[in-house]
């Protein structure tokens, strides 16, 4: 189970409560083991609070297509972070290079 982030955990705590009813998680089961897809803040949220049952939507599946599925998603995450660093230093290299071009004028007028 990856750690969950402990702001996100006790935004649900709080939310369990004050009464509020949180989304369900989603559990893989292939069959004969079930596999926590989704929900695990809530999952740690609702352990916090001493609930002993939580909702949960059960679909097909199994351990090594969730792993399949987890890397393909952080794969592209990382692409898509690499592209806005990309545009980041883009960005900032024109910020400075048009300054320097602003600094340049100044000179020149002088």
């Amino acid at each position: 189970m990856p750690d969950p982030v402990p702001e996100k955990v006790q935004a649900n705590v709080e939310r369990l409560r004050c009464g509020e009813k949180l989304p369900p998680v989603t559990v893989c089961f292939d069959g004969s083991d079930y596999w926590l897809r989704d929900g695990f803040h809530r999952v740690e949220a609702a352990r916090q609070v001493g609930l002993g049952n939580i909702e949960a939507e059960i679909i097909p599946g199994t351990l090594d297509e969730m792993e399949q599925e987890w890397k393909k998603m952080l794969r592209e995450a990382l692409k898509r972070l690499a592209r806005e660093a990309e545009a980041e230093q883009f960005r900032a290299e024109r910020r400075s290079s048009v300054s320097g071009a602003s600094e340049q004028e100044g000179h020149n007028e002088r």
